[in-house]
C-alpha cells in the first residue's frame, strides 16, 4: 500500500518537496480524476489571521501522525449527485455540470459546477459551489473516465458533450 492511499482527512502530513506541514482539512476530487488534499498549518498565535490551506497531490504528502483523524465527521454516505452529472442548485436555480467534489473535515460535501448557459464578462462560464443537499440531478452531463477523445484529442476549448474535431492539427487550421 502506498502512502497516498493511507493518508486521509485529519492526518498530520508533510509535503515531501517543501517541508510544509499541517493537517489535511479537505479532499478535492475533480471530474478528470485528479485528487488533492488541502493541508492547513498549525495556528501561530503571532499571526494576524487564521492560516489558509494549500492543496497538494497525495503522492507528495508524507504521513506523520493520525493527527485529528478521531475528530473527523464522516461524510454523508448517500450523495444526491455525482461528478460529471448535470445539476441544478435548488436555492439559486443555477444549472451546470458538477466538475469538482470537496469533502471537508466536518463531513460536509460540496460540489463545484459550471453554468452551461451563461458566461461571465471574461467569456468563461460562472462557477458555483454548493452543498450536495441543495443540488438536484438533472441528467448524465458528461462521460467520465475518458481523458481523451476517440481520435486522441484533448477536447480543449470544446463544449462538454460535443463531438471532437475531425482531422489533425494541420486540418483544424483550415476550418472556419
Amino acid at each position: 500500500m502506498t502512502e497516498s492511499t493511507t493518508i486521509g482527512i485529519g492526518n498530520l502530513v508533510k509535503d515531501k518537496i517543501t517541508g510544509f506541514q499541517g493537517y489535511i482539512t479537505s479532499r478535492l476530487q475533480s471530474s478528470t480524476g485528479m485528487i488533492q488534499f488541502s493541508v492547513t498549518p498549525r495556528w501561530d498565535e503571532k499571526a494576524e489571521s487564521s492560516p489558509a490551506g494549500t492543496f497538494f497531490d497525495p503522492d507528495l504528502l508524507e504521513y506523520i501522525d493520525k493527527g485529528l483523524a478521531d475528530l473527523v465527521t464522516e461524510p454523508d454516505a448517500k450523495l444526491n449527485v455525482a461528478l460529471g452529472e448535470e445539476v441544478e442548485d435548488e436555492s439559486t436555480g443555477m444549472r451546470g455540470i458538477a466538475i469538482e467534489m470537496t469533502t471537508f473535515i466536518n463531513g460536509c460535501t460540496y460540489f463545484t459546477f459550471h453554468d452551461k448557459k451563461r458566461n461571465n464578462i471574461d467569456g468563461k462560464p460562472p462557477r458555483a459551489f454548493a452543498d450536495h443537499r441543495r443540488l438536484k440531478r438533472l441528467g448524465a452531463g458528461l462521460v467520465l473516465g475518458r481523458a481523451f477523445g476517440s481520435d486522441g484529442s484533448t477536447g480543449e476549448g470544446r463544449e462538454l458533450g460535443s463531438e471532437p474535431p475531425k482531422g489533425g492539427p494541420s486540418r483544424r487550421a483550415d476550418r472556419p
